[in-house]
């Protein structure tokens, strides 16, 4: 996604809630804070698969309730940690 020309990392509720659970975001962080912080970290060319590789996992694994903890990838960095 483009706004004015530059490619920016749409954040959502599967996103914001990934980046809690990895204490990236805080409870006091707005989605345009949290879009700033990981676009800091995240390439230009490389935000859109980002944002739905992250998208798909928080649909997948990271879910809201029941979350696939034992299949996670990442999980040694959760601050969840429901195994």
């Amino acid at each position: 996604m483009a706004i004015n020309g530059e490619q920016v990392l749409p954040i959502d509720v599967h996103i914001f809630r990934i980046m809690k659970r990895l204490g990236i975001a805080d409870e006091k962080d707005t989605y345009e804070r949290l879009r700033a912080k990981l676009e800091t970290e995240i390439l230009p060319n490389q935000r859109t698969k980002s944002h739905l590789i992250l998208i798909e996992f928080g649909r997948q694994v990271c879910r809201t309730q029941n979350p696939k903890c034992e299949y996670c990838p990442i999980k040694g960095y959760c601050e969840v940690k429901k195994t």
